[in-house]
């Protein structure tokens, strides 16, 4: 296979059975969620709520580098299943904080032990200074990305 020694194309391999993998475990202790993104998008809400932070829903694009309509459909099914609700906040009447709902907090809690398994898991046979490896890379690859993207945009103007 030509592409094998390929970045993209391993990070795409990897993604697919990383994702594959984390469904089937979760869903399998916990029928929670149906996807595993539902699960980080609520810990995330936990981590923020932890330290005093209004999530709006720009800040999950953004810190999950989701486009918006991805955002929106996860939001929704999460809002729609209970998990989490979107209050109108008095200074924008456009503008709606995302909370997340005791049943959310409650489903929260019931997959945090499995992806903390499932990470350690990963980590099997992985030295400390090979994943610091790994985290340096994976960094500078986002990096790179993100300047693509720019130099991507400017060409487009």
């Amino acid at each position: 296979m030509e592409n094998k020694n390929q970045i993209g194309f391993q990070i795409r391999q990897l993604n697919n059975m990383f994702m594959r993998y984390m469904e089937s475990a979760i869903n399998s202790e916990s029928n929670e969620f149906p996807k595993v993104t539902h699960g980080w998008v609520l810990r995330y809400l936990v981590e923020r709520k932890k330290k005093g932070l209004d999530t709006y829903q720009k800040d999950v694009e953004q810190d999950f580098k989701m486009s918006r309509a991805a955002v929106t459909k996860i939001l929704t099914a999460l809002e729609d299943e209970g998990y989490i609700s979107r209050e109108a906040v008095d200074f924008d009447a456009r503008l709606k904080k995302v909370v997340i709902s005791t049943k959310g907090e409650k489903a929260h809690k019931n997959v945090v032990e499995s992806i903390e398994q499932i990470e350690k898991n990963l980590e099997n046979n992985i030295s400390k200074e090979e994943l610091a490896i790994f985290f340096r890379v994976t960094s500078q690859v986002k990096e790179n990305i993100i300047d693509m993207e720019k130099k991507l945009k400017e060409r487009s103007k």
